[in-house]
């Protein structure tokens, strides 16, 4: 619970601001709409799931690199090619949390 307090703390005194933090927000959100059981934003899952905070924590750092793989390309890359890149990293969360 502490990483995750002192990662949001972080996020709010500096990188609301920040051009990449807002690109890196806003795709994830687009990204949760098109693959809901998959791309979880860290807020969606802390506030609205009960999911353990160590899923949160890993979730949340792959989904992180994830979205830097997605935002060095030229154009965001067509649907297939972004499915295909998220669930070759991310389990479907439902199946994870019944494990």
């Amino acid at each position: 619970i502490s990483d995750l307090a002192l990662k949001n703390y972080d996020t709010m005194k500096k990188d609301v601001l920040d051009k990449k933090y807002l690109k890196k927000y806003k795709l994830g959100f687009q990204l949760y709409d098109m693959f809901p059981n998959y791309f979880i934003p860290e807020y969606i899952m802390v506030s609205f799931t009960n999911t353990p905070y160590n899923i949160v924590r890993d979730r949340s750092n792959i989904q992180d690199k994830i979205l830097d793989t997605i935002l060095s390309y030229d154009k965001i890359p067509k649907r297939e090619i972004l499915e295909s890149i998220i669930k070759e990293n991310l389990s479907n969360l439902n199946n994870e949390k019944n494990c």
